[in-house]
């Protein structure tokens, strides 16, 4: 491999680098993501490719790294550069569900419960009190790919809502996830 770098010109073995380093760390951002959401298969052959790609780079900048400093250079800014791709591609991938709560007062909530209800999406409310009143706590898991959708469209419905998001690492049973129906 690093003879095959040697003899390029500089400028093209340095962008080769790059680009090379961008693929396999973006790469690795969507297997990790992958692994932790329990798609096993998926994040193993991503494993294998990632690690294929890293002995090959790896090696031909470690072994010149006393002569060349530039194949350092590009190592560097596309380990970095994909850190930052991976994210966008794992932004836009959206793997697994979203746990949404939403807290609104009584006339929001059953507006915010009719609409989980038309759009067939399991949920949880709870009836509470806070500093205005009464209030609603809906708990609903909805994919990852429609929860920019929804939360526009609850924004859509009511203002006053206090919406936190967080990730699910797994679920299962439930009504309205993954198609479940009791």
């Amino acid at each position: 491999m690093t003879e095959l770098l040697n003899s390029l010109p500089q400028i093209l073995t340095c962008l080769l680098i790059c680009c090379v380093k961008i693929i396999e760390i973006s790469v690795q951002s969507i297997r990790v993501i992958m692994q932790v959401k329990g798609q096993k298969l998926a994040s193993t052959l991503l494993a294998f490719l990632e690690c294929a790609i890293w002995g090959l780079v790896a090696s031909a900048v470690i072994t010149t790294l006393a002569d060349n400093m530039y194949w350092l250079l590009a190592y560097c800014v596309g380990f970095a550069s994909g850190i930052y791709l991976g994210s966008v591609l794992e932004n836009k991938l959206a793997l697994g569900e979203t746990n949404l709560q939403l807290m609104t007062d009584e006339d929001d909530g059953n507006t915010i419960i009719e609409y989980l209800i038309k759009r067939g999406r399991g949920f949880t409310a709870f009836e509470g009190f806070g500093y205005e009143g009464k209030k609603y706590k809906i708990n609903t898991v909805i994919p990852r790919k429609a929860e920019k959708q929804i939360i526009k469209d609850i924004h859509n419905i009511t203002t006053h809502v206090f919406v936190v998001s967080s990730d699910i690492g797994a679920s299962f049973g439930g009504y309205g996830v993954h198609g479940n129906r009791k």
